[in-house]
């Protein structure tokens, strides 16, 4: 009984991981984000590399939603995206 419910568990597990692994990013896009220091994006501070946008919106604690917006032009810039530039593609 015991090992059939580890193997249940392991495989519970191993699915969660391969929809993690290959259902967040389905087109295998990189996102960028550049950090900058002043509003005038002048200065850099950090480049973040993420494989979705989920992932990114943990990292400026905003809904993905919003930064999605945002990358598509939909609204302005407002809070910590004043300070940053969010592209697919880095062009420095």
């Amino acid at each position: 009984m015991f090992n059939l419910q580890r193997h249940h568990l392991l495989d519970k597990l191993l699915k969660i991981k391969y929809n993690i692994r290959y259902m967040g990013n389905k087109k295998g896009l990189i996102w960028y984000c550049v950090l900058f220091y002043d509003t005038e994006k002048t200065e850099i501070i950090k480049t973040l590399k993420c494989n979705t946008i989920k992932e990114l919106s943990y990292y400026l604690g905003l809904e993905p939603q919003t930064i999605r917006n945002y990358y598509h032009k939909n609204i302005k810039a407002r809070g910590v995206l004043q300070y940053c530039n969010i592209t697919q593609n880095l062009k420095i």
